[in-house]
């Protein structure tokens, strides 16, 4: 599950997007499927059909992993800060929700959650 703040994206840019994501995975030889949903916020749904079948994990050919993707307005003002990912042989700048607003976004979420999850 991957969160991120909707700051202006259009339903055509989230689909833009969505396409862009598969390409690239089956570029990289992922079998891939995309499922997109608009209520209230974005939703992309990214399945990978089989991939637990084809490393030994699973026994279920049809079993999939599927990764989330929600994009949604978080109405709160902020200053974007630039951070230098380095991780999974990724090394990029990326824009980053400040940490002291993420931290208060988590414990906002916590507290007003119908019930609780663990995670």
């Amino acid at each position: 599950d991957l969160d991120f703040d909707n700051k202006g994206l259009s339903k055509e840019d989230f689909e833009g997007l969505s396409q862009t994501v598969l390409r690239k995975l089956e570029l990289y030889g992922y079998s891939v499927e995309i499922q997109n949903r608009y209520r209230g916020a974005f939703h992309c749904f990214v399945k990978f059909p089989g991939i637990f079948h084809q490393h030994g994990i699973s026994g279920h050919a049809r079993e999939k992993l599927t990764i989330q993707i929600d994009c949604e307005p978080q109405n709160v003002n902020y200053k974007i800060e630039r951070v230098i990912l380095n991780k999974f042989d990724i090394f990029m700048k990326i824009n980053a929700v400040p940490p002291d607003v993420l931290l208060s976004q988590k414990i906002f979420a916590i507290l007003n959650r119908p019930r609780p999850m663990g995670r």
